[in-house]
């Protein structure tokens, strides 16, 4: 296909799907776990398909300078490493992507985010009580939100995003007199 026929997409698209299969392929070395190789391996032709060759190098180049990743051409290969920099970019680019589970049955549960954040942090839960109410969490009292499924994965991402991991609990409980709740997520 010719270049003047591809779709172009925004960079920040590009930045993320390059620096996805560097974060991947790092993880596959990293990895002793087979399982977690043939997941991450089936996950990369998709990605790499993606990618615009043509690309590849001007993205290398500018990401480079931009100190997101490492590069050193020699006769034979060029070793790609992402750096700490591009895995902190790269995990800003996940946690404003971040959406919370669905599943179409109901276990009866409530998934439950409780947090006890002292004043100095005050940033820090405004920013946690924005992200909740933003993916969707019904706030049942100032510090404590509700969720109908499974989302420990995904708060654990949050917690340690805003690095308030000691002063936050996730916990799943039934609730009683919980018709408001069912009604605001549609479980009646």
């Amino acid at each position: 296909m010719s270049d003047h026929n591809t779709i172009r997409l925004p960079k920040n698209i590009w930045v993320r799907r390059f620096l996805f299969l560097l974060a991947a392929g790092v993880s596959l070395s990293l990895s002793t776990n087979p399982r977690q190789h043939l997941k991450l391996l089936k996950t990369l032709p998709k990605e790499w398909k993606k990618i615009n060759h043509s690309h590849i190098y001007r993205l290398t180049r500018s990401l480079a300078r931009r100190d997101l990743i490492s590069y050193k051409p020699s006769k034979s290969t060029t070793p790609v490493l992402i750096t700490s920099k591009g895995r902190q970019y790269l995990k800003r680019l996940e946690f404003a992507d971040l959406k919370l589970p669905q599943t179409n049955s109901w276990d009866q549960k409530w998934h439950l985010i409780l947090f006890d954040i002292p004043e100095p942090r005050k940033r820090s839960r405004d920013a946690l009580r924005k992200k909740l109410k933003e993916l969707g969490c019904v706030e049942v009292q100032k510090s404590v939100f509700a969720w109908p499924y499974n989302c420990r994965k995904e708060v654990e991402i949050i917690v340690t995003f805003f690095n308030i991991e000691d002063h936050v609990v996730y916990a799943e409980s039934k609730i009683e007199n919980d018709r408001h709740l069912r009604k605001l997520f549609n479980l009646v």
